[in-house]
């Protein structure tokens, strides 16, 4: 059988000015220039909360070169923590690792606080719980993504894991850090398409975290703010904050660099890290970014201002029959849950929430306060008629505009076999399918039976151009198809496919 290899197909697209719309407030984001050092010199409680977050009595991180192995316990915030080997013995990995306190009680609604320290040494080998969500109401993607039964659920949910290569900890690995999809309000960091041996086997090391969803991670209120210095909503944003700087505080001890992180994610994933790309909170805590189907988008560009956001939140408590934000606090995580989805309001979502952005993402992104890293964004043919192409030349054309390193752009256009409906939200090149082909799962996706030879080629390829990025902020190298920068002489966007000839 002939292979033939479509790549490099240059596309114009007119993105319309108006397209986006919001009001913020009267300061900046992301600096224009980035640099390692992950302080942000910002003074509120907030602030410090977040910064606090990773910081121990024990020192962070094993300074001195360490052997790794499953069995040889390494010092993290917290305390100590073992792991688990992969079946082919080539990879350490550390399930459900605290990256911050539990968020429950009177944590709930706040800022990530430190991880709580433990004694002897914890064992870091089941997944963690994940946050509360629904488990029917997402058609198809349930039968494509979803488990079932799903994992056990608890707002005490903000874990990572790791899957590293290192033999020891001197060996300033790349490192690749995932945030998971699901519209802010569902998903979790060890769904079945997602799994670091691939990443690992290429030379990097993969971090996937949980963060807070839905109203416990996107809530804004008028109490919340008067306890937070005018801060309320956007809690899992600031989860992902903790977590990146949880890994400068600690990665070098799996053997990791935390001079050459990359942060990738897709759909609400990317959409947040569209946020985090023009904070300057971010600052020196990631040095690339990979925005799969979401990057750039109206859905983030129009975070509702505070003001509005906190509506959201007195509503959502009249409607739950009560009167302060304490009495939510008084409420079990289940029974808030439940009682928020038989009120049947929405309640939560991105806002100008004062401490990630205090602008509109428009506005800041408009003032070109984006941060100055390596960038790759993409979409994928047939995923809601496109919607998701147009943060890709937007992203494009503004880093031309800056005068910044180009951006690698790409369309994710191969069909999956085995759905037939085209109305189908899984049809085709559909929203999150890459994420089979660049984690190297397709034996874990009921459509395995039907894939030919081509898929796992393409799998191979897409790993290499997604490891290849994270080494050098450029997928090309010796394995892959040329891939040419999105630049004012060449707007290529690259599709990615492999199609018989």
């Amino acid at each position: 059988m002939k292979h033939k290899r479509i790549f490099a197909a240059a596309m114009t697209v007119i993105v319309a000015s108006s397209l986006f719309a919001g009001c913020g407030s009267n300061s900046g984001g992301a600096a224009s220039s980035s640099n390692n050092d992950s302080s942000n010199n910002i003074s509120s409680n907030t602030e410090s909360n977040i910064e606090s977050s990773t910081e121990s009595s024990i020192e962070e991180g094993t300074s001195e070169n360490t052997q790794l192995t499953a069995d040889t316990p390494i010092t993290v915030s917290g305390g100590q923590i073992t792991g688990v080997t992969s079946e082919d013995g080539e990879t350490l990995i550390y399930k459900g690792v605290p990256y911050a306190a539990a968020p429950v009680g009177d944590l709930r609604w706040k800022a990530p606080q430190p991880v709580e320290e433990w004694d002897g040494i914890r064992a870091c080998d089941e997944f963690s719980k994940i946050c509360l969500q629904s488990t029917t109401a997402y058609g198809d993607f349930q039968k494509e993504f979803y488990d079932d039964p799903y994992p056990e659920m608890s707002e005490d949910c903000l874990y990572l894991n790791v899957w590293t290569p290192a033999k020891s900890s001197d060996e300033k690995l790349p490192v690749m850090v995932y945030i998971h999809g699901g519209g802010n309000g569902s998903g979790w960091s060890y769904e079945k398409e997602f799994d670091g041996e691939a990443i690992a086997d290429n030379g990097c090391i993969l971090v996937t975290i949980n963060y807070r969803l839905g109203i416990f991670g996107f809530l804004a209120s008028k109490e919340l703010a008067e306890e937070a210095d005018g801060c309320s909503g956007n809690y899992g944003l600031m989860d992902q904050l903790a977590a990146l700087q949880w890994i400068q505080d600690n990665i070098a001890a799996f053997g990791g660099d935390p001079d050459n992180v990359t942060m990738f994610g897709q759909s609400a994933g990317a959409m947040d890290m569209t946020l985090l790309a023009l904070s300057e909170k971010t600052e020196g805590l990631v040095d690339r970014a990979i925005f799969q189907s979401g990057g750039f988008l109206s859905n983030s560009f129009d975070a509702v201002s505070q003001e509005d956001a906190q509506l959201l939140g007195e509503q959502m408590i009249s409607d739950l029959g009560k009167t302060s934000i304490d009495d939510l606090r008084a409420m079990s995580d289940r029974e808030l849950y439940d009682a928020s989805v038989e009120a049947g309001g929405t309640y939560y979502g991105l806002c100008v929430d004062g401490y990630v952005i205090d602008k509109t993402a428009k506005e800041l992104f408009d003032e070109g306060n984006l941060l100055d890293i390596s960038y790759m964004i993409g979409s994928n043919s047939d995923e809601f008629g496109g919607m998701f192409a147009s943060g890709v030349t937007l992203l494009g054309d503004k880093l031309i505009e800056l005068g910044r390193e180009p951006a690698y752009c790409y369309e994710f256009a191969h069909f999956m076999p085995g759905v037939d409906d085209p109305e189908s939200t899984c049809y085709g090149a559909f929203h999150t399918a890459e994420c089979w082909y660049i984690f190297k799962t397709l034996d874990r996706c009921w459509r395995q039976p039907l894939l030919s030879d081509i898929d796992y080629e393409l799998s191979d390829m897409m790993c290499d151009y997604w490891t290849n990025f994270a080494k050098t902020g450029d997928p090309n190298g010796e394995t892959v198809p040329e891939w040419p920068a999105y630049t004012s002489d060449n707007k290529n966007i690259q599709i990615l496919d492999i199609t018989e000839e």
